[in-house]
């Protein structure tokens, strides 16, 4: 919320458990959709530094500054948000995360 951004709390974190950890594109999408300064995304398995294993790409992206809030739909089922190196998309309805870099 804009109230933690202020205040510099982050607030995202996923559990990655055997129901979840197939395919991180659509937590991805959804943190990025939302995010807002000192957000920070993490994945794991557990709360020990054993369960951390590095996601690539995921954790690799190199977005670039949101060029704006994120945008829905008409109907309400997809979420769009443009960066200034690529175009993140949720769409609610098939539970899909897709982020597609821009043409350079």
């Amino acid at each position: 919320t804009r109230m933690e951004a202020a205040r510099r709390i982050p607030h995202v974190w996923w559990y990655l458990d055997e129901t979840n950890s197939e395919d991180l594109a659509l937590q991805v999408a959804f943190f990025y959709t939302t995010q807002e300064a000192y957000d920070y995304f993490g994945a794991s398995s557990g709360w020990d530094d054993k369960n951390w294993v590095w996601q690539r790409p995921w954790y690799d992206l190199v977005l670039g500054v949101p060029l704006g809030p994120p945008e829905a739909s008409d109907d309400g089922f997809m979420i769009r948000r443009e960066f200034h190196r690529n175009i993140v998309e949720v769409n609610c309805r098939t539970l899909k995360g897709k982020i597609t870099p821009k043409p350079a």
